[in-house]
């Protein structure tokens, strides 16, 4: 088997469009079978004991997404981050929107991406999926386009350098439509003075 490759199939899948096409399928499922395609022969792969929160018994849960969002009144103006963190399950861990003071947009959604990694981390979280409806964000950090802001780059950096103290990440755009509970919250907190 080629773990090369395998591993290159695994970060290119378009997350959102995967659960567009099926809603019923649980990062868990994928997981578990990229892990049996890449088990020598004979091996089997068993899934991992979860309590009934969703929760691994022993610690907190080694994969996890994360969903972030930014919101501007003005741009710039008063602005509010919304961060829901989830297993991969779909139960909720976290969940918390704070006021920023006065930002543009996109420097909201960066600074909802660091926080949310930072508490993933402070969770001990292994592997994230982070989905951001902020294209501009997702392109930015897979490397497709450069980051010409002045005032945005320190906070690509940071969100960078985060991302690698994982030991796997994903970005992956997402529609707004499944951002609600993110957006709802930085939302509300960019109105609050």
């Amino acid at each position: 088997m080629n773990t090369e490759l395998l591993k290159n199939i695994y970060k290119a899948i378009d997350w959102a469009t995967l659960y567009e096409l099926m809603p019923e399928v649980k990062r868990d499922d994928v997981d578990l079978l990229f892990k049996e395609l890449n088990a020598p022969a004979g091996e089997k792969t068993v899934k991992t004991n979860m309590a009934g929160d969703g929760k691994a018994s022993h610690s907190a849960p080694e994969t996890a997404v994360l969903y972030c969002d930014g919101a501007s009144s003005g741009n710039p103006g008063p602005s509010g981050i919304g961060i829901v963190i989830e297993n991969t399950s779909g139960s909720e861990l976290a969940a918390w929107g704070e006021h920023i003071g006065k930002s543009t947009n996109n420097a909201a959604e960066y600074t909802a991406l660091i926080r949310g990694l930072e508490k993933a981390l402070e969770m001990g979280v292994k592997k994230v999926e982070v989905r951001t409806d902020s294209q501009l964000m997702e392109r930015q950090l897979v490397g497709i386009y450069r980051v010409k802001s002045a005032s945005l780059k320190p906070l690509f950096e940071k969100a960078a350098s985060l991302l690698r103290d994982f030991e796997n990440w994903a970005v992956n755009h997402i529609d707004r439509e499944y951002n609600k509970k993110a957006d709802k919250l930085a939302s509300g907190y960019a109105k609050k003075n």
